[in-house]
């Protein structure tokens, strides 16, 4: 309840007097924001550590201002600046804290590229990642976001896997040019075999009721991981209907096949 409690004595022939000096806390009674469109404001109150209704302490804001200054270079700004104005209530006494944002300016896209890729053309990767699409809008929709482009690599790694891609291996490399406000992309794709499935030896259920066992084309392949979650996934189905001590491999040959 109190910032600062000080403790003092006096003596008086009536004996010992011990006086408590006491000052209280100031509380956080309202928190706004100036500037900060394009971006929402709950997505700031969820960046920054404060909250309506804590104890306000003065030298937290200096990390305030810097989660904020993050938050906008995430989404895009290079060189936001962010300022607080304190303002005392003087009804109560409590603070109400403005954050005043100047955004500065924001990167476009002004290039993507991509190499490694064998199997699908650069202008179809191209035309499947907003990022991209995004690059041709007017205002702000039109500004570089690194994690929207982080969805669209995964976005990429999904369409290679349904085309049987199951290694497939993609990374980014992103270079800033402040002095343009523009940044390129390069994509760095590793596709690795083409997989086709086919299963022998079965009699009690269909192929096709066991490839919905395989799991490569949805959680990968690496080091043959989601080839041996499959047949753990077979073998649980044939356990399911009584067969205890049902055995299953796999062989993997040299067969490829460009899929364009």
């Amino acid at each position: 309840k109190f910032s600062h409690i000080h403790v003092d004595s006096e003596e008086s022939p009536e004996g010992i007097s011990i006086i408590f000096s006491l000052t209280p806390f100031r509380y956080i009674k309202d928190i706004k924001f100036s500037g900060a469109q394009p971006v929402f404001e709950q997505r700031i109150l969820s960046a920054i550590t404060i909250y309506t209704g804590d104890v306000f302490i003065q030298d937290e804001l200096a990390q305030q201002t810097e989660l904020i200054e993050n938050l906008f270079i995430e989404e895009g700004f290079f060189k936001p600046e962010v300022t607080v104005d304190i303002q005392i209530d003087p009804e109560d006494g409590n603070v109400v804290l403005r954050f005043v944002i100047h955004k500065g300016e924001y990167f476009r896209l002004s290039q993507i590229g991509f190499i490694g890729n064998q199997n699908v053309s650069s202008k179809r990767l191209q035309f499947r990642m907003r990022t991209w699409q995004n690059s041709f809008l007017p205002g702000y929709r039109g500004r570089f976001i690194e994690n929207e482009l982080i969805t669209d690599i995964n976005r990429l790694v999904e369409f290679y896997r349904n085309k049987n891609f199951a290694n497939v291996q993609i990374n980014y490399e992103i270079e800033k040019h402040p002095e343009k406000n523009d940044v390129t992309v390069l994509v760095s794709i590793e596709e690795g075999p083409y997989y086709k499935i086919s299963i022998e030896g079965n009699e009690r259920f269909w192929n096709l009721t066991l490839k919905n066992d395989v799991v490569i084309f949805d959680e990968g392949n690496l080091h043959d991981m989601g080839l041996r979650n499959s047949i753990r996934n077979m073998k649980d189905r044939y356990r399911e209907a009584g067969f205890l001590k049902t055995q299953i491999n796999f062989e993997k040959t040299d067969e490829l096949k460009n899929d364009q």
